[in-house]
């Protein structure tokens, strides 16, 4: 399917539909009860389910990413993509149940669970199922979750073998860091990719990764002239705040530095043998409709090439890393530095010397908090809160595989309500380093809404790491009862009447968040007004753009953290290997009980 509905708004995460359990389970059979409920999703009718009961499907059922709400709207679509899928042979994976609590009047029943389809496709799936007590001696479906595994015959898109496993060190498949040269010799056999990747940072190398595990022909570009230069070129300590597989070894530090993080890329792609066009940027970008391919023009080290592809995916960055910089009026007075943190390495140039930062968030705070002042308000999230949260799910025991899939697949709305739940209890338990804050003059928004400043605000939270204690003490000064209204020769001046000297200003203000804009570059305008808006939730608290269909065919949008590259890239490479065999995943759009959406 080609077209998407119009474009979706925006929608706010705090007014998802949803809600947390109120029921304190004490100990019972949990196995025999979430088994009974796996069997039921059989056979499945209204008595099974919750009031408030929600299913969210990832390509399973619906071939794209789904949130359903309600038992009516449940059981509406379960039946009707039931009768066209066929599931089957739903069973209860074993060792996987358990008693989840989120305090002490929060809990459910969670297990995991696999099942098979026979319809359209031959489906290898799993699940998540949530299950609560409804107060009459019945345990009903709270929330499920259904999962893509994997498409009968294809490879298995979760297992990759190194290339010195594989024994394949050149060609398409196994032939990494492609230089200009290297392009030349191949000659007009190499014209042509299933797909091309824009972009080698994480998002790009998951893709790529999962691409390769498929068997299908792909090149990764990328215009800076090292793996992971878009983590060395900017920051000399930026911190990583996910680790990400089995990449980097257990004697590296908790939160990696930007060299560690392009470290391990490299090691990635060496590893796996991954198809990489070093020092290469996109141009332009131009659809055949007659041969559905795309004819992809390219700029390598300042010779000009043009390769065909399927498909085209872009893994550039929120907004493909345009900067958001206010502008001030009287700029070419100041004498001093203008810089925004796309393009700041380190400080070391200006020790000794007056800064100022506007913004505070994550890019705000490593490595400027050592020499600058800021400005602005922020969330702060301290790092044992987030330790609190993540440890327990990633660490160096975890099933990454399994531990995405049950944190991943999880209702927005869910995730959202049950980490404000334990933030909320953590900062009231915490108020003096808030307080603290606010003495200082750091307006802070204490009960730190995470999904908000990622999904909506696309920033405006910096995970404290000890920059906190440095605002504390004086080391680092704040200004936040005044915004900069203009420069002047040796600073900026403020809508209070007051100045800050400045030999450097360096703006933390983060990125134009909508990729769509960056796609319209390359494809033009015909093509782009065609294309989903990228990021933010729609109304059933599904990122908009990610992983599926935008709009116009064979051309996806890819990015997010490192949980989410690495999960959902497996999606998105099922979807593209699908096409290439005839077969393509068929989006459900409706939603039972409203009226059909209108196609672009």
């Amino acid at each position: 399917m080609d077209r998407i509905p119009q474009r979706a708004p925006a929608f706010p995460i705090a007014d998802l539909p949803g809600s947390l359990p109120q029921v304190n389970i004490l100990e019972v059979d949990h196995a025999a009860l979430a088994s009974a409920a796996v069997k039921r999703l059989g056979s499945l009718n209204a008595d099974h389910l919750a009031d408030d009961a929600i299913w969210r499907d990832t390509f399973a059922f619906t071939g794209t990413l789904r949130t359903f709400y309600g038992p009516k709207c449940i059981l509406a679509a379960w039946t009707e993509l039931a009768k066209i899928h066929r599931p089957a042979n739903f069973a209860l994976i074993p060792n996987t149940s358990m008693i989840a609590r989120y305090g002490p009047m929060t809990s459910w029943i969670e297990a995991c669970f696999e099942f098979d389809t026979r319809g359209r496709h031959a489906l290898k799936c799993s699940g998540i199922i949530r299950i609560v007590p409804d107060g009459g001696g019945q345990w009903k479906t709270w929330n499920v979750s259904t999962i893509l595994e994997g498409i009968d015959e294809f490879p298995d898109v979760d297992t990759l073998e190194p290339v010195a496993v594989k024994g394949t060190q050149n060609g398409i498949n196994g032939h990494h860091e492609i230089s200009a040269e290297a392009m030349n010799r191949m000659g007009s056999e190499m014209t042509y990719f299933d797909c091309i990747v824009v972009g080698a940072g994480m998002s790009g190398l998951c893709m790529a990764g999962r691409l390769e595990a498929l068997g299908v022909s792909y090149l990764v570009v990328d215009r800076n002239s090292t793996v992971g230069e878009n983590w060395t070129g900017r920051y000399e300590s930026v911190k990583c705040q996910m680790p990400f597989g089995r990449i980097w070894p257990s004697e590296d530090p908790y939160f990696l530095e930007g060299k560690d993080l392009a470290r391990g890329f490299q090691n990635f792609v060496n590893r796996y043998g991954i198809n990489v066009s070093l020092s290469t940027s996109v141009e332009s970008a131009s659809w055949n409709d007659e041969d559905r391919s795309w004819t992809v023009n390219l700029d390598q080290g300042g010779e000009q090439r043009s390769l065909r592809a399927r498909h085209l995916v872009l893994a550039i960055g929120a907004g493909g890393q345009v900067p958001k910089m206010p502008e001030y009026p009287n700029r070419a007075l100041f004498e001093g530095t203008v810089v925004h943190s796309a393009d700041y390495k380190s400080s070391t140039q200006w020790q000794g010397k007056n800064g100022v930062v506007i913004g505070t968030g994550n890019t705000g705070k490593p490595d400027i908090q050592t020499t600058f002042n800021s400005c602005l308000t922020q969330t702060v999230i301290p790092i044992e809160y987030y330790r609190y949260f993540f440890d327990p799910m990633y660490n160096e025991t975890t099933d990454i595989n399994r531990q995405d899939r049950i944190f991943m697949s999880q209702p927005t709305s869910i995730l959202h309500r049950a980490t404000m739940a334990s933030i909320t209890a953590l900062a009231s338990a915490d108020s003096e380093r808030f307080d603290s804050l606010e003495r200082a003059g750091f307006r802070v928004e204490r009960y730190a809404d995470l999904w908000h400043c990622v999904y909506e605000r696309f920033g405006g939270h910096y995970l404290d790491v000890g920059a906190s204690a440095k605002i504390v003490d004086g080391s680092i000064k704040i200004k936040g009862d005044a915004a900069p209204v203009a420069y002047t020769p040796t600073g900026l001046a403020f809508s209070d009447g007051s100045t800050l000297a400045a030999d450097a200003v360096v703006f933390a203000t983060g990125f134009d968040g909508n990729m769509r804009h960056a796609a319209t570059q390359i494809v033009g305008e015909e093509i782009g007004n065609q294309l989903e808006d990228y990021w933010c939730v729609d109304a059933e608290g599904e990122l908009r753009g990610a992983w599926k269909p935008i709009g116009h065919p064979g051309i996806w949008y890819t990015g997010g953290g490192m949980n989410q590259a690495r999960y959902f890239s497996r999606f998105l490479a099922l979807q593209i290997k699908a096409d290439l065999e005839g077969m393509p995943l068929q989006p459900y759009t409706k939603t039972p009980g409203q009226s059909p959406v209108a196609m672009l």
